[in-house]
């Protein structure tokens, strides 16, 4: 984690949020908290496990266990993720399988990347009503 780097991406995190194809907003100003919790899971798999095994586990949707009536979609995450870095929307499982092909030297600099871009993303949902 870079401190300077997530205050830098903190901004393209809040239009992330706003941007259409995010997908994240209910309402707007106002975002599911399942995704808060989601963000959380995404830095502990990282951390606890490996970037690759966290990403092929965001390339998929989530039942939010809390309320069972409740969807959160963890691949928005990993998009929303994969835009702050990248500044281009894919499709998660397309983002996974190009996740998945990097050579091990790309993976140390790409998880950073990742790691600061969740960070940010996490800090810019405290600027909406989570519900």
């Amino acid at each position: 984690m870079n401190k300077r780097r997530v205050e830098a991406l903190l901004p393209l995190a809040l239009q992330t949020l706003e941007h259409p194809q995010c997908g994240m907003q209910k309402s707007p100003g106002e975002i599911e908290s399942g995704y808060r919790a989601q963000i959380s899971a995404f830095g502990a798999a990282v951390t606890m496990g490996s970037f690759k095994a966290a990403v092929a586990f965001f390339s998929k949707a989530a039942k939010n266990r809390a309320n069972e009536n409740s969807t959160v979609d963890r691949s928005k995450l990993l998009r929303a993720m994969y835009y702050i870095v990248y500044q281009r929307w894919e499709k998660a499982e397309k983002i996974a399988a190009e996740m998945l092909s990097l050579p091990d030297s790309a993976v140390t600099q790409t998880k950073e990347e990742f790691i600061n871009a969740s960070l940010a993303l996490k800090l810019a949902l405290n600027a909406y009503s989570l519900t």
